[in-house]
């Protein structure tokens, strides 16, 4: 009985001295590859053995702070990115998913304290960074400073969802649950496969009594 268990220790000290002994730029490419086929964690360990080699390079703590965003890590997740912009990757890169990490660590008041007035040149980068300063504006209550941010959000990109989201919570909020209703459809429609789309869609759908309705989105 013990053999099976001594080659398994065996085969994954071997697989560990042969990650040691490829380059880091090797091992980059295979995360990428991992991150490609959705395997996170697999990326995550390949990211994390290049680390090992050279712990001062940037974009690898970029690619590990988005590996452990996808993972639901979002505390290692801001370390990386922290890290990655301390080691010179450009805040157009580092910022959008840094304050989503932040924004799920609950950290509102210092996203918005921090990143509220930044301002990003890349389109794409600019309207994700206003959508999660939205969402905190929106946890603090700070109703006409988030409508603010998911307008300058969707100026810049007409579909972005996280925007279009923040503006049916921001309806709800508001207690217009009617146009909120309306609104939450649309984007179902748009984005039919959208978890966090159809999950909202329930919540509001229950506000307005309609459980089948609730209970369908949900499904």
């Amino acid at each position: 009985r013990p053999w099976p268990a001594l080659a398994l220790v065996a085969s994954s000290t071997l697989l560990l001295l042969a990650c040691r002994n490829e380059s880091p730029e090797a091992l980059i490419a295979s995360a990428r590859a991992y991150e490609a086929k959705g395997d996170h964690k697999g990326a995550i360990i390949q990211l994390r053995n290049a680390l090992q080699q050279n712990p001062a390079d940037g974009e690898v703590r970029l690619l590990l702070g988005r590996a452990s965003l996808q993972t639901g890590d979002p505390v290692s997740a801001q370390r990386e990115l922290r890290k990655a912009l301390e080691y010179g990757q450009s805040p157009e890169v580092v910022l959008p998913p840094l304050a989503r990490a932040m924004l799920e660590q609950g950290e509102a008041a210092k996203l918005v304290s921090e990143f509220g007035d930044r301002k990003l040149t890349d389109i794409d980068a600019e309207a994700s960074l206003r959508s999660s300063v939205g969402h905190a504006q929106l946890q603090l209550q700070k109703f006409g400073d988030a409508k603010a941010s998911f307008s300058a959000a969707t100026a810049l990109k007409p579909d972005y969802l996280p925007a279009r989201l923040g503006s049916a919570r921001l309806m709800a909020a508001a207690n217009r649950i009617d146009d909120a209703n309306k609104l939450i459809d649309a984007i179902v429609a748009a984005h039919p496969k959208a978890a966090e789309a159809l999950a909202l869609q329930s919540d509001l759908r229950l506000l307005g009594g309609d459980r089948a309705g609730a209970n369908t989105s949900l499904e």
